[in-house]
């Protein structure tokens, strides 16, 4: 009888203490799933904050608006929000070397707005080269943690949006307006089209339920 009682508190014990794996592991499960389900929209959004947020920061900078300051803080935090997105697939180092190279590149937009600004054509001539470089790395980062991003037809589009950012900085300081609009509808679209084609090449390169990465 006392060996049976025992027996029954060891399974009780292992049960209580397997339980909480269980659910953690289901959890888990959960998780992905819907990371999976909601990918695309997610990385549209992302999208759509950096460009909505350059924007912003350029019609604000160029304005001497009351809000620059703020808004150039809610666009610096879309690297952050990237890492975030990427982290769970590819690890947090890579994350972090994404989210550092995406800051770089945010920063020279920054000077180049500042000497666009002031008119100063010299400075302009090589901030808008270190920009292209910047982008550039950023494009390599990409493209080394994920076959899909190293595509010329990926690189191409990414090219196409920042010579419209480029364009749209132009436009607006010279007070063209009508024609800055129109090109913020362009570069809009392509942001969205860029989230899509990150989002199918995760989706393509991680099959759905797989063990999400944490370091």
């Amino acid at each position: 009888m006392r060996q049976s009682t025992t027996a029954v508190l060891l399974a009780i014990a292992l049960e209580s203490a397997t339980f909480p794996v269980i659910v953690a592991r289901a959890a888990a499960a959960e998780q992905w799933r819907r990371s999976d389900a909601t990918l695309e929209p997610r990385m549209r959004i992302l999208w759509d904050a950096q460009a909505t947020w350059t924007r912003l920061y350029v019609v604000s900078a160029l304005g001497d608006l009351p809000d620059t300051a703020f808004v150039r803080a809610r666009l610096f935090r879309c690297p952050t929000d990237f890492e975030a997105a990427v982290g769970p697939y590819y690890g947090r180092q890579t994350a972090q070397d994404f989210s550092r190279a995406l800051n770089v590149h945010l920063q020279t937009l920054v000077e180049v707005v500042r000497a666009t600004k002031a008119g100063d054509v010299r400075a302009l001539a090589d901030l808008k080269l270190r920009w292209r470089a910047d982008a550039e790395s950023t494009s390599a980062i990409l493209g080394a943690i994920n076959p899909a991003w190293s595509t010329p037809a990926f690189r191409e589009l990414l090219d196409v949006y920042l010579q419209l950012v480029d364009r749209g900085i132009v436009l607006r300081a010279r007070g063209d307006y009508a024609a800055d609009v129109g090109n913020f509808g362009e570069s809009h679209e392509l942001a969205l089209e860029l989230g899509d084609v990150m989002a199918r090449g995760i989706l393509s390169q991680f099959p759905p339920r797989r063990t999400l990465r944490t370091n």
